[in-house]
């Protein structure tokens, strides 16, 4: 029995496709601190979850990549939201 490949993933229009739409939420949304916080975390998440796919599909999946792809993540999610809670 073959195994099933996951679908392959172009990140390039994940992020053409995607980025707008969440500056667009964290733009319309400025005025409530919670909705701009679950879009920024909305973010990170779709973000790891495309980088992780993509690295299934070239089979170089590994525990060093979820976790550095986890770190950014948390990196980008304190840079987004300090800035958004001091201004």
């Amino acid at each position: 029995m073959r195994k099933k490949k996951i679908t392959s993933i172009n990140p390039i229009w994940i992020i053409v496709l995607l980025v707008p739409l969440f500056v667009s939420l964290l733009v319309t949304f400025d005025y409530s601190p919670n909705i701009s916080f679950e879009v920024v975390v909305l973010a990170a998440i779709v973000y790891m979850v495309v980088a992780l796919l993509h690295h299934h599909n070239l089979k170089t999946l590994s525990i060093e990549i979820m976790i550095e792809y986890a770190l950014v993540a948390l990196l980008c999610l304190i840079v987004v939201l300090s800035q958004s809670f001091l201004f």
